[in-house]
Order: structure tokens, then sequence, then C-alpha cells
């Protein structure tokens, strides 16, 4: 048998069993449909009417499966869609639109409420956000940024005691505020409303959220120059129990509140601090620039200049702001002098000459003007012109107030002139400035001649300072009447008075020979404008006393002031003792003597007077004590028993001060 023949048998028996199994299965699956589970059945039968329902209801089903799987999927894009017109309406300014695009939605989610409510944020619908979040509890789509930005909504209108609940409401909704939030309510408040600043603070305690770098450095803004000295001694403790370590920006702030405070015992330990192992690693020049301020406040020339060889030992990058800083300290501690100086360090490098500029040549301007050097101040200034430094409004302000210092005034005109010219229009400062370089030369004239140059201009128009300085102007040269008018034009141009005003127009009176008027004038006028009289306005009424009364009235001052509630200070006791001594009432001198240093032994009529008011801040000079003694036992125009009583009262008010510590070395020959 050939090979071909062998091939063709097999492929005839490969058919045949192919053929065989194909009828098999037919017959297999014939069976079952006639017979097995795959056999439909009757309609007329209970089993085929009971099959043919139970597929409908499949087919139904499916068909309603269907229908909320696309119903469900249209829900989604719609509220993808609304999210995103409330976001842009929002952005393009359109509340109305943003309103309508969340009303839309049907299917809210926690970001279409939040997202809403950033909107009414912006645009301060705070009834419309209560609205909202309510909307969102009932929905349970309320979170934290839910509540976190209804506050902002009531912080955006100023309204802390609705913010303040909102976070009562976050508690009882089972969430917990964040610290961020609290910061944001601080920064919102602490400037307005020291007290509900506090609130703030106490509130976060009960909700045990600890404060926070940034919550220190908030709260430390609200430490003012007229602050409680306990308000900046609670902040600092708070710093103390902070968990944080102290940054250079929360040390910075310390600082400049140590600063605006005049707290200089706790600036010192707060640079006392840098030298232990708490120290905070400054980086930046704002920092060091903050440091050296710190040394020049306490005078400190030797921490002022290692911090700035620490800068540059480290190559911090200086800035025109350190810069000043770090001359304006030499200056105030040293010289002027050298502060220049090291201007001229600066300049003499092409890499740090740009940092220069008017305000760090202006505290050398300033310095020799104060030192009465007005030459060298003239010469700064022509440096100036020629090195193209960029002169501001406050750079002319400070030469033509040396001008008005040093008896200058001839040159005035012609900075004028070069203000005029290089575009910087003279502002107030400036004319004030003039017209009191024209009242101490007692050029009242030219003085007048300036304000009324100022009434007529449309810019500017006279100030309180600027009335006060020409009716002070009056009554160095005794004109009284002048000086009337003044005030009256000041009080009818709607300027009130302040106490520097009362304190003029006593020294006006006084100076017009009319002290009985001095005192009506600070009565109507206290009135009139709700004014407490200070003890400088009290200080006038004193001096009036005694240059052309006596000292009983004088005293009569000491007893309203203490009554008032007004401390005296060293001026006062100054004045009071001098004409004690030259009224020749030893007694009197005593009296007041005893009570200034704190000794027993004072008089019926100052003992009941609050001992608070009476004693003053700063001990009394040992100058003024020893002259004071000399005078009590010279008792010039007294002959001699009196003048021997003189002597033993002296001596025995001697022998007391002596024993007050601050006066043991006191030296007296009496």
């Amino acid at each position: 048998m050939s090979l071909f023949e062998a091939f063709e048998i097999a492929t005839e028996a490969v058919r045949g069993a192919q053929m065989e199994i194909t009828l098999f299965l037919i017959a297999i699956l014939t069976h079952h449909v006639v017979f097995g589970v795959y056999r439909v059945p009757s309609r007329s039968t209970k089993a085929g009417k009971a099959y043919l329902q139970q597929k409908g209801e499949s087919f139904k089903w499916k068909d309603s499966l269907s229908r909320k799987t696309k119903e469900r999927t249209k829900a989604n894009d719609n509220a993808d869609t609304s999210l995103a017109a409330i976001k842009a309406a929002a952005a393009m300014g359109n509340f109305d639109e943003a309103n309508a695009a969340f009303q839309s939605c049907r299917m809210k989610s926690s970001a279409h409420y939040n997202s809403f409510l950033d909107a009414c944020v912006s645009y301060k619908q705070t009834s419309v956000a209560e609205r909202v979040v309510a909307e969102a509890q009932v929905a349970q789509k309320a979170d934290g940024k839910t509540f976190h930005t209804l506050m902002k909504a009531f912080l955006n209108v100023g309204d802390f005691k609705a913010a303040r609940k909102v976070i009562d409401d976050m508690r009882s909704s089972e969430f917990t505020p964040s610290c961020t939030m609290f910061n944001e309510m601080l920064d919102a408040t602490v400037l307005r409303n020291v007290d509900e600043a506090w609130r703030v603070m106490d509130d976060m305690a009960k909700t045990n959220v600890k404060p926070t770098r940034v919550t220190c450095s908030i709260l430390l803004k609200c430490v003012q120059q007229a602050s409680s000295k306990s308000l900046l001694e609670r902040t600092l403790r708070m710093v103390d129990d902070m968990t944080e370590e102290m940054d250079e920006v929360l040390f910075c702030s310390v600082i400049e509140a140590c600063i605006r405070t005049r707290r200089t015992d706790l600036l010192l330990v707060t640079l006392k601090r840098q030298q232990t192992s708490k120290c905070v690693q400054l980086q930046s020049s704002h920092a060091y620039g903050s440091v050296i301020r710190a040394y020049g406040v306490l005078q400190d020339v030797s921490g002022v200049w290692a911090t700035w060889r620490e800068m540059q030992r480290r190559r911090v990058d200086v800035t025109s702001i350190t810069l000043g800083c770090m001359v304006e300290s030499i200056v105030t501690n040293t010289s002027p002098e050298s502060g220049y100086e090291l201007i001229q360090e600066v300049s003499s490098d092409p890499l740090r000459r740009p940092l220069l500029n008017a305000v760090i040549y202006g505290s050398v301007l300033k310095g020799f003007s104060h030192q009465k050097q007005f030459d060298r101040m003239w010469a700064v200034y022509q440096e100036m012109l020629q090195t193209g430094v960029q002169f501001t409004v406050a750079t002319y302000n400070a030469i033509v107030d040396a001008c008005a210092r040093c008896n200058e005034m001839n040159r005035v005109a012609s900075l004028l002139k070069e203000m005029v010219d290089s575009g910087i229009k003279p502002n107030i400062i400036t004319y004030s400035a003039i017209i009191k370089g024209y009242c101490q030369d007692n050029r009242i004239e030219l003085a007048l001649g300036v304000m009324t140059e100022m009434q007529n201009s449309v810019d500017l128009s006279p100030d309180e300072h600027t009335y006060n300085t020409v009716i002070n102007g009056c009554a160095r040269r005794g004109l009284y009447d002048k000086g009337m008018a003044l005030l009256e034009q000041m009080c009818d141009a709607g300027i009130p008075p302040s106490n520097f005003t009362l304190s003029v127009v006593v020294k006006l009176a006084s100076r017009g020979r009319q002290v009985d008027k001095a005192f009506e004038l600070v009565d109507e006028l206290s009135q009139k404008f709700k004014l407490r009289p200070n003890v400088h306005v009290y200080n006038n009424l004193i001096q009036a006393c005694t240059w052309h009364k006596s000292c009983e009235v004088a005293m009569k001052v000491v007893e309203r002031m203490a009554q008032q509630g007004v401390r005296l200070d060293v001026r006062s006791y100054s004045l009071l003792l001098k004409a004690c001594v030259e009224w020749n009432e030893p007694q009197q001198a005593a009296d007041l003597l005893r009570v200034a240093c704190g000794l027993p032994g004072t008089s019926h009529r100052l003992i009941n007077l609050p001992s608070r008011c009476l004693q003053p801040q700063e001990w009394l000079p040992v100058d003024l004590i020893a002259e004071t003694l000399e005078g009590v036992a010279k008792r010039g125009r007294v002959p001699g028993d009196a003048r021997q009583a003189g002597r033993a009262l002296a001596q025995q008010l001697y022998g007391e001060l002596k024993q007050v510590p601050i006066y043991a070395r006191l030296n007296v020959h009496l």
C-alpha cells in the first residue's frame, strides 16, 4: 500500500467519526428541548404562564436598572456642571448667577455648599450664608470647612460675636475648630478690640487647641504704645508656654512689641536669651535689623556693632532697611559723624552703594540738626545733591526743620524753590516746620503769613499742631489778644483743642498777666471739648501762680491735681520747691520734699491727699534737692532767729533724706 492510499483511508475514517459525533450531539439536544430543562412550557398551561410572567418581570427589571443608571449619570453630570458654574460665576463677580447655579443643582455635595459659601463671603452675603449652612446641616453635607467659611463671612463684615458663635455651633455639631480658624479670628479682632481677642484665646483654651508661633505673633500686634504693662507680659508668658520653638518671625515680633511699649527690661531679657542654648537662628536681613534696632534702643553700642559684624561674617545680604537701622542706632547712641562714616564706607563699595537712600542720609541730617551742627548738616545735604540721591518730601522736611532749629530761616525760600523744581510738593509738615522757625525767631507776622497761605491752598489747611505752634509763638511775645483770636479761629475751623492746646493757652494768659483767665480757659475748654487736663497743663498753671500769685494758690493747684488723679512729676516739684524758697515758705518746701521722697512727717494738708498722685514716678534730681535745702537754710530775707530755724529745718531734712538709699551719697554744705 502506498503512502497516498494510507492517507486517503485515514481521512475517510476521520470524516465518519465526525459525522457520528455530530448526530449524537443533535440527538441529545433534541431530547432536552422536548423532555428536559430547556423545554418551553405551553402557553395554555400554568407552568407556561408562570414562565412567561417570570421572564417579563426580569426584562422589566433590566429596563428599570438601565433607566436609573442613565438618570444617575445625568444627575452626576448636572452636579459637576453646577459646581463649575458656581465657581466660574463667583470668579467673574456675578453672585446672582452663582446662586442660580447652586439652586439648580439637584444632587448637592459638600463641595457645592462650600463653593457657594465662598461666594457669599466674597460678596458679604451673611444672611444667605447662614441659610446655606442650615440647609447643609439638614442634608448632612456640612463639614469643618462649611463652618470655617461661615466664620469668615461674619469676620468679613466685622460681626465678631456671630463669628465666635460659629465656633460654638461647630463644636455642638461634633467638629473640632482648627488652630487656623482661631488665628484668623485673632487677626481680624486684635487691632480693633483687644478684649475680644482675649475672649478668642479663652475659647481656644476651652477647645484644647494649643497656640502656635502664628498665634503669638498675631497677639503681639495688639501690644501698642498705650497698652497696659500686663498685656505684653501676658502675651510673653504665652510665648514661653508654647510647645513650638520660637522662630525668627516671632522673635522679631517680640522685639518690636517691647520697643513699641518702651519695655527695655523685657527687651533686655529677650536679647540675653540669644546668648543661651535657646537662641533663635537668625537667617534674614530683616531679623538682624530688628536686633540692631533693639540694641540701639538699649543704648548698647557694642551689641549694635557685634550684630553688624556677625551679619557680615555669615554673609547675610544687607538691605537698605537693615543699613538704615544700623545708621540710626549709631547716630542716636554715638554721634552723627560716626553714622556718616559708615555711609562713606558703604558708598566706597560699588556693590553696596545702591543701598544708600535719602532715608539713611536723613538719620545723619537729623543728628547734626539736633546737635545744632548746621554747617555739617548742610555739607551732607550738598553731598547728597552731588551724588544724585533721590530726595523725598521727608528729606526736605528734615532740612527745613534744621533751618528752624538753627536760626537759618533765610535758606528756606531757596529750599522751597528746589522742592517745586524737583516736582515735590511741600506738605503740612513742611509748612509747620517753617512756622515753627519763624515763631522761634519771634517773627510772628511771617508765621501768620504762612498760615494764611495754607488756608488759601486747596490741598492744605492748618491743623491743630500748626495752630498750637503759632499760639505758642504769640505767648512767647506776650501777644494775648492775637493768640486768643487764633484759638477762636481754630475752634471755628472745627479743630478741637487738645491738652497741648490747653498748656499753650495757660502760657498765653500767664505771659499776658491774666492768671485768673488761665484757670477760666482751662475749665471752659475742658468742659466744652470733654478734656481731662494732664500734668503738663497743671504744671503751666503752677508756673503761672508762682510768677504772679503765691505759693498758696500753687498748692491749691496741687490739691486739685491729686483730687483729679493726676500724678505730679519732677517738673511739678521743681516749680513748687523753687517757688517755696523764693517766697520764703520753708515749711511748705519741707512738706513737699518729704512727700515726694516718701518720708513721714508731712503736713495735714498733704497727708489727706492720695499718695500715689503725690509721689512722682522718677526720683527728684540731687541738684534740685541740694538747691532746696540750701535755700531753706539761708532764708534770704528773714532775720536772725528765723534764719537759725531755717538752718535747723534744713539739717533735719538732710538727715532724713540720707536714710533714703538713692540719696545716701547726698552731700550738701549747710
